[in-house]
């Protein structure tokens, strides 16, 4: 697989309207913001596939403006054998079953699948996580940040300002996005400005964030195509 995953920032263009989101195959989570904007994740194999799909997002919402889209460089590919794909789908479907259900579903012994399930993920493959629906843990303020540095070295010391970050995703060394969580206005007004004193700072947003959708099937399809296509080009190389 060589998956990488895209980040577009919409805000409606001149009044709030209520969020439609486009039923799109490649389109792997939606945020809809308090103020109305929608911030939407696709899953994407190379560049010029990603600006297709926010090409394809800006003409399907148009009472909508791109404001930003963020690209994160894939990760080198990996070709996955027939027992991780099923694995991997099964675990999508059904993130909490037991290793020796799994096994029987999938026709193997379940140490062997055990051994596959702890190979996958000290190698980075998969990783056990929950979905939160921030806007609805109680006595939290939740947002998320988006920051453009001029300098990356700086960016550990931005991430200790706000620290604990729910979650993180860094584009190369300049760039993130992370989801915190403050008691208060007061505290999120104290994070933003400790990012505002970085000197390397060239531009930061910040996103109070509302429902979050996820469809899984883009994941599942993604990998099985992403690793057909791998397959294909090997073969292809062999003839060469």
């Amino acid at each position: 697989m060589g998956l990488s995953v895209v980040l577009s920032y919409f805000r409606p263009k001149r009044r709030r309207v209520s969020p439609e989101v486009p039923n799109f195959p490649f389109l792997y989570f939606s945020v809809n913001s308090l103020d109305g904007a929608l911030f939407l994740g696709t899953l994407t194999r190379t560049p010029s596939e990603a600006e297709e799909q926010v090409e394809q997002l800006r003409r399907a919402l148009g009472d909508y403006e791109l404001y930003r889209y963020f690209y994160s460089n894939p990760r080198a590919e990996v070709k996955l054998t027939p027992i991780q794909i099923t694995l991997l789908l099964s675990l999508i479907d059904e993130p909490r079953a037991r290793i020796a259900s799994l096994a029987r579903r999938i026709g193997v012994k379940t140490r062997r699948l055990n051994r596959v399930l702890e190979r996958m993920v000290s190698q980075g493959l998969v990783r056990f996580s929950c979905l939160l629906q921030l806007n609805r843990i109680s006595g939290c303020i939740p947002y998320y940040i988006f920051v453009n540095l001029e300098r990356g070295e700086e960016m550990a010391e931005i991430l200790n300002s706000i620290s604990p970050v729910i979650w993180l995703v860094p584009f190369e060394s300049k760039r993130m996005i992370a989801a915190v969580c403050r008691r208060n206005f007061a505290e999120v007004e104290r994070d933003v400005r400790s990012v505002e004193s970085f000197t390397s700072l060239e531009e930061y947003m910040v996103m109070f964030p509302g429902e979050t959708r996820v469809n899984q099937s883009a994941v599942k399809e993604s990998i099985s195509r992403s690793n057909a296509e791998l397959e294909d080009r090997e073969r292809r190389d062999l003839l060469t």
